[in-house]
């Protein structure tokens, strides 16, 4: 009895350790959708896992290639946005997080709903799925 009882004390210690190490899916999300927004890809792109962040490189890109003119308007537009984080639901057996979020924007006050999946590589979420 007393060998189960320091194993139990042993395990639910090393999974509270476990999942407080670093930071949560919620503030990643936080800062990888400000940092969406705000068209920052240096700091998007190592967030995201590799087809995500294959995607978001052909993105910017793409932004790039936009005159300094065209880049400021867009910065402009999307300042105007903003969002809040609904629901973070974690999976723990698995791994993974699914983060529901809103956006707003002048044509949509309401906001229009969006999702992105997150998946813990090691002691680091990895931001892997972006539905807008």
């Amino acid at each position: 009895m007393k060998h189960f009882i320091i194993f139990s004390v042993f395990l639910l210690c090393a999974v509270s350790c476990r999942n407080e190490s670093g930071p949560k899916p919620e503030q990643i999300a936080h800062t990888f959708l400000t940092a969406y927004f705000q068209i920052d890809y240096d700091q998007v792109l190592p967030m995201c896992g590799p087809e995500l962040k294959a995607d978001l490189a052909q993105s910017a890109e793409r932004v790039s290639q936009f005159t300094p003119e065209m880049q400021n308007k867009l910065r402009q537009d999307l300042s105007e946005y903003s969002f809040k984080i609904e629901d973070v639901g974690l999976n723990p057996a698995k791994d993974t997080a699914l983060v529901n979020y809103l956006v707003f924007t002048p044509e949509a006050p309401q906001g229009l709903p969006g999702d992105l999946t997150m998946a813990r590589k090691g002691q680091e979420w990895k931001i892997i799925k972006l539905v807008k």
